[in-house]
């Protein structure tokens, strides 16, 4: 995996009452809450099938292995904390969704102290939903549109420590409604609730969602495909992110590495520019 150097900060654990994104006013949120009767209600969601979910799983053994330490690339060993991550990847096909949860889970870790939250932001082909069961009634759009409460539409899955807010339906104008105030304002409010937040974009050559939502997050994770992602998209993707926090680059189904044919021991290597 490639990486460049970001800045960001890290939001406290806390516990919202009510989370309206359309609202400036957050003086109901309370850091070092996660532990509260709002999270007891959520609903409970666990992971279907056909989630690809690595973890404690001995045929997925090595992938487990090289999202940890991806996970231990971005917790340990430096000063900055990146409490918003982004993952996107140059075109479609490369992973992203499967990489996206799966780094969330690891993050999430075995305890409540770092309560960890999923977002599906790829309002236009959603990867989340159909890898849980049951999929939320709501998703990010009707919280974006004023449809529903962020409570009515996160789930906790089970036997863990993720929240996930999916997407269920495309969207009109995606881009449109994720640069629009209500998303910043509820990056905002979740940022006080939760220690880390994983979003998932669409791929980010196609559409301007990915670069929109890279402006509200503290680092950006470029998934690549070993093998399969052409080697100019994925330049013209490091180009497209140069005034964006990018972290790396999470080379996916190999150890190969597409810009120069250099191998790798696992999938993450960084990129300083």
């Amino acid at each position: 995996m490639s990486a460049r150097k970001s800045q960001g900060d890290s939001g406290a654990g806390a516990h919202v009452e009510h989370l309206d994104p359309a609202s400036t006013d957050h003086s109901e949120t309370h850091p070092h809450g996660a532990a509260s009767s709002a999270g007891e209600r959520k609903c409970q969601t666990a992971f279907a099938a056909q989630a690809d979910i690595v973890q404690g799983r001995e045929k997925y053994r090595e992938a487990a292995e090289a999202i940890a330490k991806v996970r231990a690339r971005l917790t340990h060993g430096t000063s900055q904390r990146y409490g918003v991550l982004l993952v996107t990847s140059a075109v479609p096909g490369d992973g992203k969704s499967f990489m996206a949860l799966n780094l969330a889970l690891s993050l999430a870790g075995p305890t409540p102290d770092q309560p960890t939250l999923l977002i599906d932001a790829d309002l236009r082909r959603p990867g989340i939903a159909h890898r849980l069961d049951p999929a939320p009634e709501n998703g990010l759009a009707q919280i974006l549109q004023g449809e529903a409460s962020f409570e009515a539409s996160v789930a906790r899955i089970k036997g863990t420590h993720l929240d996930v807010l999916t997407s269920l339906r495309t969207a009109h104008e995606p881009s449109t409604l994720l640069s629009s105030e209500r998303t910043r304002n509820l990056i905002t409010v979740l940022r006080s609730r939760y220690a880390r937040i994983v979003i998932d974009t669409p791929p980010l050559l196609l559409f301007a969602d990915a670069d929109v939502m890279a402006s509200l997050s503290d680092g950006v994770l470029l998934v690549a495909r070993s093998m399969q992602t052409p080697k100019n998209a994925l330049s013209e993707a490091i180009e497209r992110l140069s005034e964006r926090p990018l972290l790396g680059i999470v080379l996916n189904g190999g150890v190969r590495n597409p810009l120069d044919g250099s191998s790798y021991d696992y999938g993450y290597k960084k990129y300083y520019r």
